[in-house]
């Protein structure tokens, strides 16, 4: 894996999930998301192409719900894992510039709760981040 270089990064959201969005030294956008224990972070070309391959899990059982509910499918999404693996890849697949760096369940923090500190400490020691100098922005 190799190490992202952060230059700007802003907190988006606090709880529920925290997330981060920001560009890297390359020119690409970065999004960071906490939520449920899971941290995960994504590339993209644009922050879309980012936000969609961070967030493909959800999507994916958001179609598969609606699915079931439509009657397309017959058991809610515990029984088609396979299913849901092959929409999870799918939606990243859409978004073409879009790569998923990291992903881990790091706690078990059900109101997706941490700090922007705690958030890059856990980065850097899984080795996700070079060590460099970045903006940060804080939004009210």
């Amino acid at each position: 894996m190799s190490k992202v270089e952060i230059t700007d990064l802003e907190q988006t959201c606090w709880a529920c999930p925290s997330q981060w969005e920001g560009k890297l030294a390359d020119g690409r956008h970065v999004y960071i998301r906490y939520r449920w224990g899971f941290l995960r972070v994504t590339v993209g070309a644009t922050m879309n192409d980012a936000i969609k391959v961070g967030s493909s899990d959800l999507m994916a059982h958001v179609r598969l719900h609606r699915w079931f509910e439509e009657g397309l499918i017959d058991n809610e999404i515990d029984s088609n894992a396979r299913l849901f693996e092959r929409e999870v890849e799918r939606i990243r697949a859409e978004a073409e510039d879009g790569e998923y760096i990291y992903g881990e369940q790091v706690g078990d923090d059900l109101d997706g709760d941490m700090s922007t500190i705690d958030m890059l400490d856990r980065l850097r020691a899984a080795g996700v981040l070079a060590d460099s100098t970045f903006t940060f922005k804080f939004s009210a």
